[in-house]
């Protein structure tokens, strides 16, 4: 019987999510630059019919050396469903339990409803946000005060008198 399996390559650098631990809020400059080469490489895997479903900033790589746009892989596409003539249907096409990581996932990701590139798209509104101010949007100690968060409450305001956001940035 053959078993199909995904071989990565090893990529050499610091996650995102250590650059940020590291060095603490982005500038909305430096956030920018980064997020319009991660929108970049997401919206190309969307225009190949792919969905990440679990957009992160553990699983986005930032290698030495090079541009901005020369450093920065996505990982883990491991959650994506990718129609493939190599598997011959779509892998995790149905699949069982929450999918993603819960402080960055869209709403509809927690009912059974199907997902689609819309909820990538809410993954990287979350992480801005976090590169902006510090911290996600939605916290909490355990798995369902995320959820009703992310469900329930409006996002916190990003554009305050004295972070230097814009109103055009919080509108992003």
């Amino acid at each position: 019987e053959k078993i199909p399996f995904i071989v990565m390559e090893f990529v050499e650098g610091i996650s995102l999510q250590d650059l940020m631990t590291r060095d603490g809020r982005f500038t909305p400059q430096k956030a920018l630059e980064y997020m319009r080469v991660i929108c970049s490489a997401v919206s190309a895997a969307h225009a190949a019919g792919n969905v990440h479903r679990d957009l992160k900033p553990l699983n986005i790589m930032i290698q030495s050396g090079g541009t901005v746009r020369e450093q920065i892989p996505i990982l883990d596409f491991g959650l994506a469903k990718i129609k493939s003539d190599l598997f011959g249907s779509f892998v995790g096409a149905k699949t069982t339990g929450i999918i993603g990581s819960p402080y960055y996932m869209a709403p509809e990701q927690w009912s059974d409803e199907e997902t689609d590139k819309r909820c990538d798209v809410y993954s990287l509104g979350i992480m801005l946000y976090q590169m902006l101010m510090g911290d996600v949007p939605f916290g909490g100690t355990g798995i369902p005060v995320i959820m009703e968060k992310h469900l329930m409450e409006p996002p916190p305001q990003l554009a305050l008198p004295d972070n230097g956001i814009s109103p055009e940035l919080e509108k992003v």
